[in-house]
């Protein structure tokens, strides 16, 4: 039975409510990566939205490294955008909660995955060409001297 406020007065006034239980409302907050792949120097973007919109709730995002420490941020819109630049290669993962209020139920998003992976070493690429390249060339001509 749903009650109102007009059924509570009359039901009071009866006297026939003895109790009255207030449920509060459900809650439901998302969370979303904007890659599932980065490179080490690069920052991806967190964002989602709760349900309902609340202006000023307080969004708090759990980073889990690859060897399982968190680090927290806070974000206070109904709708969240949080860059985010990670130190660390290996695989991450991300979840977002907003801990509910006096009309509404805490909610939890499902954990989202991310890799971090290392920059590809261009510049040890170009230092082992430019070090391999002069014995090269010595071992070329050399050979053209001996034909």
């Amino acid at each position: 039975m749903k009650i109102t406020a007009l059924s509570f007065a009359i039901v009071y006034a009866l006297g026939v409510l003895s109790t009255l239980t207030v449920t509060k409302m459900q809650s439901a907050i998302t969370c979303i990566v904007s890659n599932q792949k980065i490179t080490i120097g690069e920052s991806i973007t967190i964002s989602g939205t709760l349900n309902p919109n609340l202006q000023g709730a307080t969004i708090y995002l759990t980073f889990t490294r690859p060897l399982g420490q968190t680090i927290g941020a806070t974000t206070e819109t109904g709708s969240y955008i949080f860059e985010f630049s990670p130190e660390e290669d290996g695989n991450w993962m991300v979840s977002a909660r907003w801990p509910g209020d006096e009309t509404c139920l805490e909610s939890t998003s499902p954990s989202v995955d991310f890799y971090v992976e290392r920059p590809f070493p261009t510049l040890y690429v170009l230092l082992g060409l430019l070090a391999i390249s002069p014995i090269a060339i010595w071992l070329f001509l050399a050979k053209r001297k001996t034909n």
